[in-house]
Parts: structure tokens; sequence; C-alpha cells
């Protein structure tokens, strides 16, 4: 579960031998993990540099996430943002139309494993601003965000190949974000900045009918318009925290009763960007930063976790998309609070083995080369008794107890690579 991503590429550009691409030109940093619902495997990586698959989280392959692009050196183009449903098909939104290899198309899908993308159906000339997937697998939930108004949701049963809308559709306002919870619950937030309004929605029958929850907070004297849903409790549907986003900090409420009441929980002056519950703890990746962990009622910094981007929780295992430019890995697991690092971006080594006339094997193949010297240039040092490194095999700092001259000294030597984007673009405060 996670709050989509609206990033724009310029001025976030690598050093690469040819002219780059849309995202291959991007530093390989984290966004966040993807598995199918209820399955330990498998698990994908997203980040701004492409996507990476793994069958068993030891072996991860490329593929980018330029096959999707009608023009895979657009520059300004959004960062795509990835699904997995049971079937074992992935999903994946651009968040507009105009941009994809099918123009009027924002939502594709892969039945492959990621070789060969196929537009949906039903979702033509719509916006689609994030999918989620419900417990059974099969069932897929999209929101749309057209700038033009006539949004809504809509629901699939066929693992997200043909669409159809719900009873919520034709509104002015944009939809942010759908977060699945328990069964056949889920909830999604919208926005109307023109009337100033912002609305939760709810679902118990599987995205087929919705009912509005306005949300009567304001957040620094203002109505967010700038507001997602953060995570859903899977035991109690009821129990539901939000982000909005004020001009300094970012807020984090809850209500136990359904929206009926909420009570401000957490406030953070970086950007609360994916959460998950692990049993009776609510973990939240903060962009850059170490995760917050508490009771849903409180919430405060971990410093035995890992900086991270992003967090996933399968049957048996709980996962961080880490800040590969402040650790020395990209994933991680945790293990009764041990941190077991599984995946660091110079170990792929390989992309997917596809078959010609896929659009992996016609796009993402010509670009494997230059890919793999950048995922190359970004290794990491596993050795404790580096001073300033902390390669996290025991969970904690090893030789610097300052997060700040950490990641200095962590990203020192990577930083002609990075051009203009620096170590916080994914968690700098929004306009």
């Amino acid at each position: 579960m996670r709050t989509p991503a609206v990033l724009t590429l310029a001025g976030a550009l690598l050093i690469v031998p040819t002219s780059a691409p849309a995202h291959i030109g991007l530093q390989p940093q984290t966004v966040d993990l993807q598995h199918p619902p209820g399955a330990e495997l498998p698990l994908d990586l997203e980040s701004l540099f492409g996507y990476f698959i793994s069958e068993d989280a030891v072996s991860w392959r490329f593929t980018c996430h330029e096959a999707l692009l009608g023009d895979p050196q657009n520059s300004g183009a959004l960062l795509p943002r990835y699904v997995r449903a049971g079937d074992g098909s992935i999903l994946v939104t651009l968040s507009i139309t105009g941009i994809g290899f099918v123009a009027d198309e924002s939502v594709y899908r892969s039945t492959d494993g990621g070789c060969d993308w196929a537009t949906v159906a039903g979702l033509t000339g719509r916006s689609i601003t994030d999918l989620t997937v419900l417990d059974d697998g099969l069932t897929v939930l999209a929101g749309s965000g057209d700038i033009g108004g006539d949004n809504g949701l809509f629901w699939s049963e066929d693992g997200g190949a043909t669409f159809v809308a719900s009873d919520t559709t034709g509104l002015p306002g944009y939809f942010i974000n759908v977060i699945a919870g328990g069964g056949q619950t889920a909830w999604a937030a919208s926005a109307d900045a023109v009337a100033g309004t912002a609305t939760l929605f709810v679902t118990q029958d599987a995205g087929r009918t919705w009912s509005a929850v306005p949300f009567d907070v304001l957040i620094e004297d203002e109505v967010p318009t700038n507001l997602s849903v953060l995570a859903v409790d899977p035991i109690d549907a009821g129990h539901v925290h939000v982000r909005s986003a004020g001009q300094s900090f970012d807020y984090v409420h809850r209500t136990t009763d359904g929206g009926l009441g909420w009570e401000l929980v957490h406030q953070d002056a970086s950007t609360v960007q994916d959460a998950v519950w692990s049993g009776a703890e609510l973990i939240a990746a903060v962009a850059s930063l170490r995760p917050l962990v508490g009771d849903g009622a409180t919430l405060s910094t971990d410093t035995t976790l890992p900086f991270a981007q992003g967090v996933a929780r399968t049957p048996s295992n709980l996962y961080l998309a880490s800040n590969a430019l402040i650790e020395d890995f990209a994933v991680a697991r945790i293990d009764d609070g041990a941190v077991v690092p599984l995946l660091a971006f110079e170990d792929v080594t390989e992309e997917l083995v596809c078959p010609a006339g896929t659009r992996h094997a016609d796009i993402c193949s010509q670009l494997w080369p230059d890919a793999s010297v950048v995922l190359g240039l970004f290794a990491g040092d596993d050795d404790d008794s580096t001073p300033g490194d902390d390669d996290d095999s025991t969970g904690d700092d090893d030789d610097c107890t300052c997060a700040a001259s950490h990641a200095a000294d962590r990203a020192a030597p990577r930083l002609w690579l990075l051009g203009a984007l620096g170590l916080g673009i994914l968690a700098r405060r929004r306009p």
C-alpha cells in the first residue's frame, strides 16, 4: 500500500553513456515493493530507474518503464506505478493519458511477467491515478484524476483485464489514491481544489458501491486538498489512517469509528508516504528517513530500522524498500527486529528474458547495457570496519550515530552521478 508518487523526471538525470531515456537517466532509488495479496512471492521493487522482479527474493531481474511510453525519451513523463494481482498479472498506471504507447490509455497489464503489455478494457480516456488489489487477488480497484473532472471509482473482477464503473462517477474532484482493507473493504481519497473540499469514500462490497465520508479537519487553517489514505486496519475496516499535507508539515490523523471522529496522531516535516499493518503495529515509511512505528494511536521513529522509501507486508514477512543512497542495500527483510539485506542495485546483473517482438525485448533490451553500467556504479561497502559505512547487518548504524554525517559519507562517492538531484528529492516539501 502506498501513496502514489507524482514525480516528474526533469532535473534528476544521471550521466550515462548515451542520451538518457526517460527513466534510465535517473538514480537507482527505490520507491516501493509489490506482491500479490496473501502471497509471499513474487516480490517486485518499484524504483525511479526501472522495475525489478524476483520470483524468490534472491535473484532480481530488470525491466524498464520505457516499455510503457510512447516516447521513451520523454524526460517529463510521470513515474509509472505498479501492482501485482493474484493471477500473476502485473498492472501499471501512468497516471495520465497521452504519454503511453497507446495514446488514450493510462493503464496497462502484463500476463507474462513484464515482457509484454496490453491495454485494459473500460478505462479508455481515463487518467487513472491509483490501483489497488483486494484480498481475493482478482478484484482490482481504480480511481481517476482527470483535470477536467468527471472522475470516479472503477472495479474489475478479472485481475484488471476489464473495468466497470462503480456508483461513484461524474465527480468534479480527482481521486488521489485507493487503499485496500481486509476482505471486500477499501477506502479512497478525493479532493476538489476548486470547491475546497476533501472527501473519503469507503466500499464494503469490493468496489461496486461507495459511501462518502467527509474529512472535516482543517490543516493549517485550510481544508486539505492533498489528502490520501495511508493505511486501513485489515482486521477493523473502521480503523483508518489518512495523511494530509500542509505547507510545512505532513499530518497523520486516524479514525476508529469509520470517519465519525478524527484524532491527530503524528506531525512530520517530511512526507509520510507509505504504511502497512504488521500484527498490532503500524509501520510507516517517511521519505528518505527511518520508518515510524506504533500502535496507531502514536507513532515514533524506530532508529533500529534502515532509512526507507516504502514498506510491504506479506503473510510471513515485513519488507522495506530502503533509501539506496544511504544504505548498502535496496531491499531488506525484517526478522524479529533484525535487518536482513536482500538486494543491492549492483547485484542486478540480468534483465528479464523475453521473446522477440515483446515490448521488453524491443525496448528494454536495447537499454540494458547502459542500465547495467549505471547499476554497477552504485556498489556499496558491506564491511563494518569502514568508517561511515552502515551495512545494517546488525540493524544498527555501525560506525556513525549521526544521520546527517552518515548520509554524507554514504553518498559522497556517487554525487558526481546525480546532477541536480541530491538526496532529498523524495523527502522535499511540496510547494
